[in-house]
């Protein structure tokens, strides 16, 4: 599913009109991404996580997922379930034939004044071809808990995390974990 979201993220910035003008969003993709995540409207994270439709409706109109905050919004929004209904997740044979090797993804945007938005072929930011480097990981690390855990705690656990073999035992990091939500 990455490589959908990116490919909505890489014509996200072209689009000039009202995102509920959109007709129409297709969505070509390899076989296991467009038939095992498609699914009715999810209604919690663990559902959200494996749609497909959700995923691109609501990267589509809040340009990031990932964070708490960001789905409860989008469980909610009009915009999104819009969104949602436009999507037409499509297998691309091309796309299925070299999967799970590389996981490409294209998207297509239609608009109702005839705009068309196309974003090519993208292979998902973070291939097993070009991983991420460790400060690309450690930035997904803090943008993902920037609004989930205060800023020293975050910091904690990234330390904790990185340095975990050298840790004496995992007391000190299950209670770190345990912590709740905002102390």
């Amino acid at each position: 599913m990455q490589a959908s979201l990116d490919a909505v993220l890489a014509i996200r910035e072209n689009i000039k009109e009202d995102l509920k003008h959109i007709k129409r969003i297709k969505v070509y993709s390899f076989a296991v991404a467009t038939k095992e995540m498609t699914m009715d409207f999810p209604q919690n994270i663990e559902e959200a996580q494996f749609s497909l439709k959700f995923g691109v409706a609501a990267i589509l109109f809040y340009g990031e997922l990932g964070t708490t905050t960001t789905f409860e919004k989008a469980f909610k929004s009009d915009i999104v379930a819009h969104l949602y209904d436009c999507v037409q997740p499509i297998e691309e044979q091309k796309f299925t034939s070299i999967y799970p090797n590389q996981r490409l993804a294209r998207v297509i945007i239609e608009t109702d004044s005839g705009m068309t938005y196309d974003s090519g072929d993208i292979e998902e930011k973070w291939a097993a071809t070009e991983p991420p480097t460790d400060e690309e990981v450690k930035e997904k690390f803090h943008a993902l808990t920037k609004d989930e855990l205060p800023e020293n705690r975050s910091t904690n656990l990234e330390e904790m995390v990185w340095n975990c073999a050298s840790l004496p035992d995992v007391i000190g990091f299950l209670q770190l974990i345990n912590q709740p939500k905002f102390i």
